[in-house]
């Protein structure tokens, strides 16, 4: 070994720091690149790492002197495989910990989501039946002058009534959905309309008044409706996915697993559209606010603004703003409007395999006309969860970035209450000021020993 190695200090490095500096070292090392220059150039970056070992605040990194230097970029290389994994499974936890405390606020509400998705569920099983009683009607017309007109008419009437009380449990659950989402915005407002009496100045000046409202306004309304309509949803489609899923099996398996197999290009289709479409999604929440803050200041101040001559600047400014809104809203919504019609081309070929496979059995005498009617039935019902989630996948992402950016002033400390203080016995409406510091932030100095 040689004494430069020798000599290399135990170092430790924080754990949000090692993530952000491995990531980017990840994207020049790669395991193609190992050579004599490569490890030249890595090794003092290199040298860091080390065998983790427990911290109070995560792990850390301690200098082992007798690895060498191949030892050292492979384990670099693990290391950033296992900091990928931990931000991940942040990203899990962030994720589960913004939904429960949407639903944490809107609790008080939470009967009116548990009579949707029971009207939901009762719906559901309706809507799947009628594929199955459709294809008992269908088998009761053989043929001209061989028809079982009392077991048709005894179907037709199942048929109406599925119909009559899926088109009403519909109305029901959409009142009750509409009713919870208008219920939560307004908790929502007001809790947000209240910290705002209750935080430090410094919150209402260090940010634009047009970004705030944009947060109780356009932000709360996109992690309301958009968000818990859009979980509402997402249920519903699982639960149809289910329930197709166990009807198509039990009219016929062979049938069922072929409409089965060919799920998973849509699947796969979706989750990598959105892990690309969601960092846009956060990005163009904040771009949002950038422009309603920067309308709203310069609306508001439009004297001064031309008291000063400053209309070139703010309108160049106004244009680089919208300028970069317009640049990541259209890609986030390029992306997240392809997988609609991914997974509708999916469904037309899952469509066509139930044609072609149903004639074949049909005609072997594995399966009835009727049963054929109600599987292409069930593979348009299957297929649509498919469509709706997709759908979904966009006003999902756009809702986890507002709620974000909601919670973001929901979760500020408030202002120390007087509400303890003891009451002036005697006031005479003098005030003396006298070693008074003021500061927005702390590191730049406004007011200092007044």
């Amino acid at each position: 070994m040689s004494k430069k190695d020798s000599k290399i200090q135990t170092q430790k490095l924080k754990p949000t720091e090692s993530i952000e500096a491995r990531e980017k070292q990840d994207e020049q090392i790669t395991l193609s690149q190992v050579g004599a220059s490569v490890v030249g150039k890595a090794e003092t970056k290199i040298a860091e790492i080390a065998e983790p070992t427990s911290t109070s605040s995560g792990y850390g990194f301690v200098q082992r002197a007798d690895m060498t230097k191949n030892e050292k970029v492979r384990f670099f290389n693990r290391q950033v495989l296992r900091d990928r994994r931990n931000a991940r499974r942040q990203k899990f936890k962030d994720n589960f910990s913004t939904v429960f405390k949407v639903f944490k606020v809107a609790k008080k509400h939470s009967y009116l989501l548990w009579l949707t998705i029971v009207f939901d569920l009762v719906g559901i099983f309706m809507e799947l039946c009628i594929p199955a009683v459709l294809g008992k009607a269908i088998d009761c017309i053989v043929g001209k002058g061989n028809v079982n007109f009392s077991m048709l008419l005894t179907y037709v009437s199942i048929l109406s009534g599925l119909i009559v009380l899926s088109a009403l449990e519909k109305w029901l659950e959409a009142v009750f959905t509409n009713l919870y989402c208008i219920r939560a915005s307004k908790s929502f407002r007001t809790l947000l309309f209240n910290k705002f009496n209750h935080v430090p100045l410094s919150v209402i000046d260090n940010n634009q008044h047009g970004d705030l409202l944009d947060r109780m306004v356009n932000d709360i309304e996109d992690a309301t409706a958009g968000f818990l309509d859009s979980i509402q949803s997402v249920f519903s489609g699982i639960v149809t996915i289910i329930g197709t899923i166990v009807f198509m099996l039990l009219l016929n398996v062979k049938m069922g697993a072929i409409i089965i197999a060919v799920t998973p290009l849509s699947l796969l289709f979706t989750i990598f559209i959105a892990k690309k479409s969601r960092v846009l999604y956060t990005k163009m929440a904040k771009e949002q606010g950038r422009i309603s803050g920067h309308m709203e200041e310069y609306f508001s101040g439009q004297r001064i603004v031309k008291a000063f001559g400053h209309e070139p600047e703010a309108i160049k400014k106004y244009n680089e703003i919208n300028q970069e809104f317009y640049v990541v809203s259209e890609k986030a919504n390029f992306l997240s409007k392809l997988i609609g019609p991914i997974t509708r081309f999916v469904n037309g070929l899952v469509y066509g395999l139930v044609g072609l496979f149903g004639s074949i059995f049909a005609l072997r005498g594995m399966m009835t006309v009727g049963l054929i009617s109600s599987f292409l039935t069930y593979a348009n019902s299957y297929g649509k969860p498919f469509s709706e989630i997709a759908d979904e996948i966009s006003e999902i992402q756009e809702a986890f970035a507002s709620a974000r950016r909601v919670f973001e002033v929901l979760e500020k400390k408030d202002e120390p209450s007087d509400e303890n203080l003891k009451n002036l016995e005697v006031a005479d409406g003098s005030l003396v000021i006298e070693n008074a510091y003021f500061s927005y932030v702390p590191k730049q100095k406004l007011i200092q020993n007044l």
